[in-house]
């Protein structure tokens, strides 16, 4: 997941400003996310895994895996310049939101409380991404402006990320509770920027 999302933020800069040193250092990203999904599919979906598979699991993997398989088309895409930051981004929002699922339903064991913790802290880890896509999107925004598509994007993307945050906090010991909203009640949407606004969105980040 963490490669998938370097390389996403290395298409945007690309496609915000491609240069020599930016069409580099996605290449390399490139690089780092296929030896991730190689070892992915190494270990996930060999035979003996595999077989040992049932359900809903076997579902999210197959799902997972598909979009692994979209991602050589779309940076063919970046690289000739025929799609928008927003396109771009919901292309790796499959490979991300497909893994954020996969995880959520490994989640599974005996003891209740250490199963909704767990959970909880996916749904903080997976908010923190719908934060890195409204980032990504005003990042890659020419002049800072936003278009009627990309606003739109970016509103919903700021309800999820919310939504996912409040979950995040359900069902945790209350030490957790402190240090997750330390973490991110400093994370603040001012509001959805219009026409001719800048960044706007501003977030003071935690010391740690």
């Amino acid at each position: 997941m963490k490669a998938v999302q370097e390389e996403r933020a290395a298409a945007m800069a690309v496609l915000r400003d491609r240069d020599q040193g930016n069409t580099e250092r996605l290449r390399g990203k490139a690089a780092a996310t296929d030896a991730a999904i190689a070892t992915f599919r190494r270990r996930a979906l060999s035979p003996e895994a595999w077989g040992a598979l049932r359900g809903p699991v076997a579902q999210r993997l197959r799902m997972l895996d598909a979009s692994f398989g979209g991602l050589p088309r779309l940076r063919a895409r970046i690289g000739s310049g025929t799609t928008t930051p927003l396109q771009a981004m919901k292309g790796y929002d499959d490979a991300v939101g497909n893994t954020a699922r996969l995880l959520t339903t490994l989640a599974s064991v005996d003891d209740i409380g250490v199963y909704q913790q767990t959970v909880s802290l996916l749904d903080v880890y997976w908010s923190y991404d719908f934060m890195l896509r409204e980032d990504l999107l005003l990042s890659a925004a020419r002049f800072g402006v936003l278009d009627g598509a990309d606003r739109s994007a970016f509103a919903e993307w700021a309800g999820i990320r919310a939504h996912l945050l409040a979950f995040g906090t359900q069902g945790v010991e209350q030490d957790i509770v402190a240090v997750l909203q330390q973490l991110t009640g400093q994370v603040g949407l001012q509001h959805v920027p219009g026409d001719g606004d800048r960044s706007e969105v501003l977030r003071a980040r935690p010391e740690v």
